[in-house]
């Protein structure tokens, strides 16, 4: 039974899920996520493996490194996935500064 306690929930499967889709479409490495988030490494690597049940405040600076809500991490949208499809196609046409300017504002409703 103790084996079964530690196999990660759906909802920790689908936030770890999202925070490496995110992660990757911003073009961030896991370093560059901990310095944005002030999160420790252990704790992004315990996120984007499903291992924990992170609090409020981690998944705030969790979305704050991302330009986004808290809600928009377990929300997988139509929209979130045409975004990273253009974020994944601007990567090889723009630097990294260009495509999180672009990310945030498709996050932010700014474009359409």
């Amino acid at each position: 039974m103790q084996i079964l306690a530690t196999l990660p929930t759906a909802i920790q499967r689908q936030l770890a899920e999202t925070a490496v889709r995110l992660r990757k479409a911003a073009g961030y490495s896991q370093v560059e996520l901990v310095e944005r988030s002030g999160l420790a490494p252990y704790t992004i690597y315990e996120l984007e493996n499903g291992l924990s049940n992170p609090s409020l405040t981690t998944l705030e600076k969790l979305a704050n490194a991302f330009n986004i809500t808290v809600a928009d991490l377990f929300l997988r949208t139509e929209r979130s996935e045409e975004i990273e499809r253009i974020a994944t196609f601007l990567a090889g046409n723009a630097d990294k500064k260009q495509i999180r300017k672009l990310w945030a504002l498709l996050e932010a409703g700014l474009l359409d």
